[in-house]
């Protein structure tokens, strides 16, 4: 059954005001089309209307998430939709302001109402423009609407109605969460100040106040968040879509189809990004579907467990893991000079469902070493998730987490990379509780936690891999909801070596290190006696 997850209904708005601009915006000519149509003209541009309708015909919808896929007439619409709104707009100096991600978008927003009141007569002698500025001017009210481009300056004095042209652009550069806060001083400084945010979803995994925006509208529209001032229209994929897959979901995600992009021309899209491998296929899913990276990335070579994230996803901290787990196997990933160190714990919950929760480091390297995630780690960073330290103050943080577990009395089992990780080896040897197991198949464990050194080998790591995907697919995972799990886990990549499967990364600036410890709890948790149904001390190396 078509499902839309964007719906403008049983909203409350005042019906004058919304067949005021209504009217106006039927009225407004697209002028990058042959006769100027009328927006009522021409069938894509309904849903626009419902959506403009729904947040500036009434004084209840402050602020509006509208995200769409590409070919949508998202910028084209979204312009006129806030050229109606200030037509529609009666009272007396008024500011209006488009802010857009560069100025070439600027340029098209810009483009699209100056084309707009140059094919009417009215609107030209109502209008003064000002293309140089790419200013308007209505002559009758004195009120101004601007297009821009993004800039430090831009982000400061904002104040009446803003439209946020590609808000996950806006989101990743470093002045956001400075413009987020004019953002909320504009809708607080004026009682009919309104935010509308258009865009498609970003390339890769949501980052910055993009994130935390998209993460709002989701909970918002989900109900978990009562916010009545606050649209959420989200065009996306719902639990078991695969657009990319099932045509019949293409009406439902794409609110202009057929009328700009036929079905031709997605196939030919769909056919081209598979031929081209799977980078093309994460980028075009989030381009034309509005599939995010934590589920695009699971494509031809993706791991399936990013595939269902969403489902997989839920509020978990490690002090809710070490309360609710029955036991408890940790694994340590310790990385490079270019890498992340990480400590995944795995929870054995009662129902004998899994907790997974994690913790990283990086040391001044990782940023200089790794330019293309440098606006993802802030974000982490601030989650708490990320520690920043000194190249081997990452041993610290470890072993003090690995010692407030130990204090549960849950731990069963400690795995590590072995590589590199000689000086983490002998800290947990000297430190109370545990104690480094070179031969796995060793009698007495009874006592200290053992330390078991996990293979990296292809063959050594397709039964915990396949043990995990079995988990996860049976939904009997719980991982936190942590941003940077998520992200390792849209980085993972599936490789071949021989009959074999193993993670992998398709770029060193990827990093997956939260999942490589995730392995080696998993490995480790299967070898401890009192947990094995199996013999599988051949995962040891």
């Amino acid at each position: 059954m078509c499902r839309t997850r964007g719906t403008c209904a049983r909203l409350p708005i005042r019906s004058a005001q919304a067949k005021r601009f209504g009217a106006i915006f039927d009225q407004l000519r697209v002028a990058d089309l042959a006769t100027f149509p009328r927006t009522s003209d021409l069938p894509n541009f309904s849903w626009l209307r419902s959506v403009g309708t729904a947040v500036w015909g009434g004084n209840t919808i402050r602020e509006c998430l509208l995200t769409t896929p590409k070919k949508q007439a998202k910028t084209t619409g979204g312009a006129l939709l806030f050229l109606a709104a200030f037509l529609s707009d009666q009272a007396p100096n008024q500011q209006y302001t488009i802010l857009a991600p560069s100025v070439g978008i600027a340029a098209l927003a810009f483009d699209a109402i100056h084309g707009a009141i140059e094919a009417d007569q009215t609107l030209r002698d109502l209008l003064h423009v000002r293309p140089y500025v790419r200013e308007i001017e209505s002559r009758k009210t004195g009120s101004k609407l601007a297009v821009k481009a993004f800039e430090r300056s831009a982000a400061t004095g904002l104040k009446g109605s803003i439209l946020l042209d590609e808000s996950w652009l806006l989101g990743e550069k470093a002045q956001s969460h400075k413009l987020r806060a004019q953002i909320r001083g504009a809708l607080a400084a004026s009682p009919t100040a309104k935010i509308l945010h258009i865009t498609t979803t970003s390339d890769d995994v949501p980052r910055g106040t993009w994130a935390e925006l998209l993460a709002y509208a989701r909970s918002v529209r989900d109900g978990r968040v009562i916010a009545p001032g606050f649209l959420p229209v989200i065009y996306e994929p719902w639990p078991g879509c695969d657009p990319w897959t099932d045509e019949t979901a293409w009406p439902c995600l794409l609110p202009s189809f057929p009328h700009i992009a036929d079905a031709a021309f997605y196939r030919s899209v769909i056919a081209e990004a598979n031929q081209s491998g799977p980078d093309a296929v994460a980028r075009d899913k989030a381009q034309f579907f509005n599939v995010t990276a934590e589920t695009a990335m699971a494509g031809a070579d993706g791991w399936s467990v990013a595939r269902i994230l969403a489902s997989l996803t839920g509020r978990l901290t490690e002090a809710d893991l070490f309360r609710q787990a029955d036991s408890i196997a940790a694994g340590i990933d310790l990385g490079g000079l270019s890498d992340l160190s990480a400590i995944t714990f795995l929870g054995l919950a009662p129902d004998r469902s899994w907790l997974v929760a994690t913790r990283c480091w990086a040391s001044p390297s990782v940023w200089e070493r790794n330019s293309p995630i440098k606006t993802a780690l802030p974000d982490f960073m601030n989650d708490g998730d990320l520690i920043p330290c000194a190249p081997g103050d990452d041993l610290p943080g470890i072993l003090g987490l690995l010692d407030q577990a130990r204090d549960t009395g849950k731990p069963k089992v400690v795995g590590i990379d072995p590589a590199g990780a000689s000086q983490l080896a002998d800290e947990l040897d000297q430190m109370p509780g545990f104690r480094v197991v070179t031969d796995p198949g060793a009698v007495g464990w009874s006592g200290d936690v053992p330390v078991i050194g996990i293979s990296r080998s292809a063959r050594s790591l397709v039964t915990p891999i396949r043990t995990f995907e079995r988990m996860a697919e049976a939904g009997r995972v719980l991982l936190s909801d942590q941003r940077i799990l998520g992200w390792s886990l849209a980085n993972v990549r599936l490789a071949r070596s021989g009959a074999a499967e193993y993670l992998d990364r398709s770029r060193q600036s990827e990093k997956i290190d939260p999942v490589a410890a995730l392995l080696d709890a998993v490995a480790a948790h299967g070898i401890v006696p009192e947990q094995m149904t199996a013999d599988v001390s051949a995962w040891i190396g």
